[in-house]
């Protein structure tokens, strides 16, 4: 073999690695070639070590994950000699990672082996050419934006996986702190779950029968229906979804187009005829005050958009979209007076969720939020979050030292909601101050700070849901975090035995109480669960 050509007797080229260094002359980056052979006993101990480090990176996963601690649920296998273990659950990084130095071969490579492993290299990994940009292969499904690629990085490094070996544990964490600080520049938050499908909880099939709807419910079927009658067949197809579609009901995120799928017609699809049908259903779903909610966070998200020029060009880098044109409507099951049916709108910090159940209607989960919370569009003057943060002040300040010392559980704020988007099903314990420790001034104010947030659903449908909060009041805790008395920069929590309210302010954008999310869930009656339950 002519090791200076890189050739062999048979003309062929020496099969190459997916280590990667510059030339002496600079010319980009090339593949380094497959040449290391190590020695048998050297193979044999580094396999040794090998076996038992995935061991106790399987053990160490079982445990932070939670794995195998329930009955009938079994721990993840510490993977075969040599290899780490795989769990598909977690989508964790593919065992077969020809990077790493563990999975050498214990014999001597064969040429025919080392071809082998140079094509599984090019497989896996993305390398550089010269005038040609980035390349990586990939399954055909997979996602290409460059910012979906960004985040399946961010979260392998997220998931407490064994570590990446040689110079590759370098080059990573390189591109995370650089694609890190554009996401910063892009203003955007995100949740460590979005909409995942297997955290959905599992509902029974469809009732045999429905209670009879009222008036109320009978106005909202038949603004549905007069909306989907102005689509087009493309466009019905488009934004019909079956009721049992579990992953089309948890399909809602605070995150922006590009950084989140979203399914159905977006609003930009939608002629103005289409448009004020879909106002008018919106309407009859939502008070007053939820419909005003609503244009004003599609209103901030044009503001946001319209951010300047660098802003702007950062978000088309990465394939983010903001504005109220990003914004998608869809329906699962069709709507119905004898049936269930429910509609989701929503989008960059905005999801609807209402399942409408006979005489039934229910917003949760719903997602609201902004950024900027305060700002003046078309002569208006918005300020989105305006009677909460004002009742939780109002609240703060009403406490003994006492009722203070229970009240604030932490003295940091959480980075995010604990129950957002992919937490479905997931119930989170009481703490802070109870309202059985409160006199009845300051359960006043708790109660007017629980209705600001259930208040977004019309009043209808909300009379009996506030009745159920003067049942539950002594039992629900009122929870504080962070700065304190200023509620607009700390995060709170509501959680009663049927329902669960967060406040979290964001530091991304510099002023924490101009960038908030919100959530407000039904324990149990999310997506009215318990409704289909009971038929």
């Amino acid at each position: 073999m002519d090791r200076r050509s890189g050739q062999d007797g048979t003309g062929g080229r020496r099969p190459v690695s997916g280590g990667s260094r510059h030339n002496a002359d600079g010319r980009g980056l090339e593949l380094r070639a497959w040449s290391a052979r190590i020695p048998p006993a050297s193979v044999r101990t580094q396999q040794r070590d090998c076996a038992r480090h995935h061991a106790q990176a399987a053990e160490a996963r079982n445990e932070a994950f939670g794995i195998g601690d329930q009955a009938g649920e079994p721990a993840l296998p510490p993977g075969r000699p040599g290899q780490a273990a795989h769990d598909h659950r977690h989508d964790r990084r593919r065992d077969d990672d020809p990077t790493c130095p563990h999975l050498l071969p214990c014999r001597t490579r064969t040429p025919a082996r080392a071809v082998a492993q140079a094509a599984q290299w090019r497989r896996l990994r993305c390398r550089w050419r010269k005038g040609r940009g980035a390349r990586e292969r990939r399954p055909a499904n997979a996602n290409s934006r460059p910012m979906a690629r960004f985040l399946s990085c961010w979260h392998r490094i997220h998931r407490m996986e064994e570590p990446m070996c040689n110079g590759s544990r370098t080059r990573h964490w390189r591109v995370v702190a650089v694609l890190s600080g554009a996401l910063i520049l892009g203003g955007c938050a995100f949740s460590a779950g979005h909409g995942n499908p297997e955290n959905t909880p599992r509902f029974p099939a469809l009732p045999a029968s429905t209670p009879p709807a009222d008036l109320q419910t009978l106005r909202i079927v038949a603004a549905a229906e007069d909306f989907l009658a102005t689509l087009t067949a493309r466009q019905r197809a488009a934004i019909l979804f079956a009721f049992d579609d579990r992953a089309q009901r948890a399909r809602w995120s605070n995150l922006p187009e590009g950084l989140f799928e979203r399914r159905g017609l977006r609003w930009a699809e939608l002629t103005a005829e289409q448009r004020a049908a879909l106002r008018d259903v919106l309407t009859n779903v939502l008070s007053p005050k939820g419909l005003a909610v609503v244009d004003a966070i599609l209103a901030a998200d044009d503001l946001l958009d319209d951010s300047g020029p660098i802003d702007r060009f950062v978000d088309r880098l990465w394939g983010i979209r903001r504005g109220s044109d990003w914004y998608y409507v869809s329906f699962l099951g069709e709507p119905a007076a004898d049936r269930p049916w429910m509609l989701q709108f929503g989008g960059h910090h905005l999801a609807i969720n209402a399942t409408v159940v006979g005489p039934h209607v229910t917003l949760a989960p719903m997602l609201t939020g902004a950024e900027p919370v305060r700002f003046v569009a078309n002569g208006r003057t918005f300020d989105i979050f305006g009677e909460e943060t004002a009742a939780a002040t109002l609240l703060m300040d009403s406490l003994s030292e006492v009722q203070r010392d229970r009240a604030v559980v932490g003295a940091r704020r959480p980075t995010d909601l604990a129950l957002g988007s992919g937490r479905d099903g997931t119930r989170l314990p009481a703490v802070g101050l109870p309202a059985s420790a409160m006199h009845a001034a300051q359960k006043a104010v708790l109660f007017a700070l629980i209705e600001a947030r259930m208040g977004l659903l019309n009043a209808d449908d909300l009379a009996p849901k506030l009745g159920q909060v003067r049942e539950d009041l002594d039992e629900i805790h009122f929870a504080w975090f962070g700065p304190q008395p200023d509620a607009g920069t700390g995060y709170w929590r509501i959680t009663g035995p049927r329902l669960f309210i967060e406040f979290s302010p964001q530091t991304r954008g510099g002023d924490p109480s101009n960038h908030v999310h919100a959530i407000y869930r039904e324990f149990g009656q999310d997506y009215g669960a318990a409704w289909l339950e009971a038929e």
